[in-house]
């Protein structure tokens, strides 16, 4: 292996590693317990690793013109709600500027698929552990000496490392369909790898489950539709039926607020937004 090639095999088991740590990375102690650490983590990462990856020129820095006009219009989104918004959050417009600069990360380094998508996978496994031993009543951090203010609510208690039920059961949602493609593209000599990968799925749905969050039932059953859609296939109507019946169950079954409630409060912050929609700076003068 030459020096080049052996220099970025070492920057993509950089990436790979952060990609494993950064969604666990937490420091209680701090005003932000779970979102200061992985910004610093981040922003660190890029500082030193898009230099280095430019400078060894890994691979040639381009987009597919789709993903271009994706990102010109999300940089442009957050430069005209920067200059003309009211109250500016440094912290939310750093996450978004990193999120572009993690893409133009991966992209400079390009790591394998598989590799990429295991490491996140198994970060996602750790996620889901913490999340159902705080679903049990055992909080790693509870252990550790940490007091979080969310540990007398059940269902605020299930946060994982992410900090809240709802961003634990949106990442995981989000790694489902990564988790199963990548347990589709094992071959069948690896069936070792393949049960390892099937059984974090199973711990992902039953964290999702403990989190209480409704959001991730419609996520799954848009992303059936979308399936069948793309892949030109509709299910059986059973299947369908199937798939209705264990969204509606677990509607139900959720520790949150009632479903009633929660409908009230959507309803209500709707119609108290749309009131003041004519006060945005981009309707201010007509």
């Amino acid at each position: 292996m030459s020096p080049k090639s052996q220099s970025n095999r070492w920057l993509v088991c950089f990436l790979l590693f952060v990609s494993f740590l950064l969604p666990l990375v937490s420091v209680p102690g701090l005003a932000s317990t779970f979102s200061t650490p992985k910004l610093i983590l981040v922003g660190s990462v890029l500082a030193l690793g898009l230099p280095v990856a430019a400078a060894l020129g890994v691979a040639p820095f381009r987009f597919p013109f789709l993903l271009e006009a994706v990102l010109f219009l999300w940089l442009t989104s957050l430069s005209v709600s920067s200059i003309f918004g009211v109250v500016v959050s440094t912290t939310a417009l750093l996450t978004q500027l990193f999120g572009v600069g993690w893409l133009a990360f991966v992209v400079l380094v390009q790591p394998p698929v598989d590799e990429l998508a295991g490491a996140i996978i198994l970060s996602g496994a750790g996620i889901s552990i913490v999340a159902l031993l705080q679903y049990l009543g055992i909080d790693p951090f509870v252990l550790a000496g940490w007091s979080p203010l969310t540990i007398g609510d059940r269902r605020m208690r299930v946060y994982s490392t992410l900090g809240n039920p709802n961003f634990v059961a949106a990442f995981l949602t989000s790694l489902l369909p990564l988790t199963i493609g990548l347990f589709r593209r094992l071959s069948p000599a690896n069936r070792r790898l393949a049960r390892s990968v099937l059984a974090i799925l199973g711990l992902e749905l039953l964290a999702i489950a403990a989190t209480g969050s409704r959001a991730p039932v419609l996520g799954l059953f848009a992303g059936a539709v979308c399936w069948a859609l793309l892949n030109a296939q509709w299910m059986s109507w059973r299947t369908w039926a199937a798939i209705l019946f264990v969204c509606l169950a677990l509607l139900a079954i959720s520790p949150a607020r009632s479903l009633k409630t929660t409908v009230e409060g959507r309803v209500y912050l709707w119609r108290i937004t749309a009131q003041h929609v004519g006060e945005a700076p981009l309707f201010a003068g007509l």
